[in-house]
């Protein structure tokens, strides 16, 4: 009987312990579950990090793609279409000669004193044709090609302007000469400066009638002393219009 109690008594003891370590064995195991859980939001928190590393790399990468290829390209595109606009207006519009008094150079502005006391400026007159005369009623083949020039002022009203300077002298005599030769002319006669100004813009070489010939951009075509006739003066603007 001694034996059996003792028998019972073991296996009570090894049920107790059986039922006692059950747990923490799966206790362990769903530890080790909740590890592999871990583990795999690990993996997830890697993958997340990765997907945002490599999200925010690509999409740094890609913004600064963009920003290079498509920010940097407008910005080279807009600097080559500034340069091409500066060569356009380069080209449409040539650097113009230094300013002088011979043909080819760029013609400067000019202020005389008109017949009625006004200005007259030649810069007023910029983009049409300019015939520049020095004249005096002392001169016989000035006087001799002013109704020449009475024509011109006429029939190329909308294209020529005329400013006929008598010289800074006799200066009575040259306002009674046109009220009485030119009461109703296009011609617009004024007086030169006690200092020539008109005489030596127009390329004045010691003889009048001196003429200059200006044309619409601002570039002496012409200059010379001598009678000009009609047929001359036509010439001279038709090949300059």
């Amino acid at each position: 009987m001694k034996n059996i109690s003792i028998i019972t008594s073991l296996i009570l003891i090894v049920s107790v312990l059986l039922v006692s370590c059950a747990p923490t064995i799966g206790g362990q195991d769903t530890q080790s579950g909740n590890g592999e859980m871990q583990n795999q939001q690990g993996g997830n928190a890697e993958g997340n990090d990765n997907a945002e590393s490599g999200g925010n790399a690509e999409g740094n990468d890609n913004a600064e793609s963009g920003s290079n290829a498509e920010g940097g390209g407008d910005a080279e595109s807009g600097g080559n279409t500034e340069n091409e606009a500066d060569n356009s207006d380069t080209e449409g519009n040539p650097e113009k000669p230094p300013v002088g008094t011979a043909v080819g150079n760029s013609f400067g502005h000019l202020s005389v004193q008109g017949m009625n006391g006004e200005i007259i400026n030649t810069a007023d007159y910029s983009g049409k044709i300019i015939i520049l005369n020095i004249w005096a009623t002392r001169c016989p083949p000035c006087k001799a090609e002013l109704p020449d020039f009475n024509r011109i002022a006429s029939e190329y009203s909308d294209d020529v302007v005329i400013i006929a300077a008598h010289e800074a002298y006799n200066k009575q005599s040259a306002v009674s000469y046109v009220n009485t030769n030119f009461p109703d002319t296009k011609i617009i006669f004024a007086f030169d400066s006690v200092y020539n100004d008109a005489y030596y813009a127009a390329g004045g070489d010691g003889y009048i009638p001196q003429t200059a010939i200006i044309d619409r951009n601002g570039i002496i075509v012409y200059s010379d002393s001598g009678q000009l006739s009609h047929s001359a003066l036509v010439e001279l603007i038709e090949a300059n219009k």
